[in-house]
């Protein structure tokens, strides 16, 4: 069975093959994912990106909990005074910063922070606040816990708070906006299932977002082309990043990690996030979308299904197969002379195929 665990960085594509429909299907866009913990920390969570490529998130060190700023390789913490705990959740291209902090009670308030000074953002009557995400315009979204514990939305315009909340859900929160106003987040049904959503500046139109044959779907941000990020879970329980462009959706994985959230992305399509390797750690990532993309696919004979993909001179590329998405197996290795693959023995109801760019 194969983990490449080794694989920190790593480039692949997906397609499915279903034997008895003879076709296949396959994301259009495919991602390089690669660590950017914080050196020193134990933990490292990547929640925002800008179109500098500058990065907030939050870290635990020996110190505690703390935000930080990454630009380039140069890290920034962010500590809201007086807190316990700080967490950084959202930038924009002016460099401010959202996110919250905890204070000795453990209750969270959320914060705007310029460079210089940091800006209370308490939605008034809630007992918690979480500020999320900021536009160019500095609006701000984010959810709150009202007395009844029941998580809401929010807008914060200037110093003005709109309420968000889906038609009909049990709770919303609103976790991203672009400089349209667009906003995403996700709320719970009344069945007990968790979707994302999309609506307009207005607030008006409300679009569920599921990701197919997902048991909970949200989605965490949103760039100005309307390209969505998220992540969804799968019935057995495993998260996984996407990226949303229209009406197609493109998974965001990696053979060495198991769960994966992602936040994003900026306009330049870069998204970041947290994931779990297989020792259990977890560790900030980036993922920029890549140069493989499987381009066809067909059977050759009852059994024979081959494929072609892009590649790139002085590269090399290896294929995996899977039945379930969660085991892989490798089908060949090293692949340089060719862009093509061919698996002889395809005579499965449905099959799963990977290929990666070696770095």
């Amino acid at each position: 069975m194969l983990t490449k665990l080794s694989k920190w960085s790593c480039t692949f594509a997906i397609l499915t093959v279903m034997l008895c429909s003879r076709q296949f299907a396959h994301g259009a866009f495919a991602y390089s994912i690669t660590i950017r913990d914080v050196p020193g920390a134990s933990y490292t969570d990547a929640s925002d990106i800008n179109d500098a490529l500058n990065i907030v998130g939050g870290i635990f060190d020996a110190q505690g909990g703390h935000g930080y700023l990454r630009v380039s390789d140069s890290i920034s913490k962010i500590d809201v005074p007086g807190s316990t705990w700080t967490s950084a959740l959202g930038i924009n291209n002016s460099n401010q910063i959202v996110g919250f902090s905890v204070d000795g009670v453990g209750n969270r308030h959320g914060y705007l922070f310029d460079g210089l000074s940091f800006t209370p953002i308490n939605v008034p009557g809630s007992v918690q606040t979480e500020a999320f995400d900021i536009n160019d315009a500095g609006r701000i979204v984010g959810n709150f816990m009202d007395t009844n514990n029941v998580r809401h939305g929010f807008l914060r315009v200037g110093t003005s708070f709109t309420i968000i909340n889906v038609p009909g859900a049990a709770f919303s929160a609103a976790t991203g906006i672009n400089s349209r106003g667009q906003i995403v987040g996700f709320f719970g049904g009344t069945n007990g299932m968790q979707h994302g959503f999309l609506t307009d500046a207005a607030l008006t139109n409300f679009t569920t977002i599921d990701f197919p044959g997902a048991s909970l779907t949200s989605a965490t941000g949103i760039n100005d082309a309307g390209v969505i990020g998220g992540q969804f879970e799968t019935v057995s329980g495993r998260s996984v990043g996407f990226v949303m462009h229209g009406s197609t959706f493109s998974r965001i994985e990696s053979p060495a990690f198991g769960l994966v959230y992602c936040h994003g992305p900026c306009n330049s399509g870069e998204l970041v996030g947290l994931l779990q390797d297989n020792q259990g750690g977890w560790h900030a990532f980036i993922a920029r979308p890549s140069s493989v993309h499987v381009t066809a696919g067909g059977f050759g004979s009852p059994s024979a299904f081959s494929a072609t993909f892009t590649s790139r001179p002085g590269h090399t590329y290896d294929v995996d197969y899977s039945g379930d998405l969660r085991v892989w197996y490798t089908l060949f290795s090293g692949i340089a002379t060719n862009n093509v693959f061919t698996d002889v023995n395809a005579n499965v109801a449905k099959k799963f195929y990977r290929v990666f760019e070696n770095q």
